[in-house]
């Protein structure tokens, strides 16, 4: 998740979207961050793929600190063995 409020703590993020996403169904894992510039964005793992295809379609739009949430599904970094 993107475009998360700058003046919130990771805490913070992490309790308001296990609330706001919660709603939708069962959450495994939330874990919030920050970017090299501060600005912050989040994991969440979902128990259900329903949510998550829902969420990506943008069936569900939500609103944290007066922003709207961004949903991006996850990129695996792999890292590339020298040749």
């Amino acid at each position: 998740l993107y475009s998360l409020p700058v003046n919130f703590t990771n805490f913070e993020i992490e309790h308001h979207l296990r609330s706001l996403l919660g709603r939708h169904g069962e959450i495994g894992y939330v874990k919030a961050s920050r970017d090299s510039q501060g600005r912050p964005f989040a994991f969440v793992q979902f128990s259900g793929r329903v949510i998550l295809t829902a969420l990506l379609g943008g069936q569900h739009k939500h609103y944290l600190g007066g922003r709207l949430l961004r949903v991006e599904q996850a990129k695996s970094r792999m890292a590339s063995a020298p040749t």
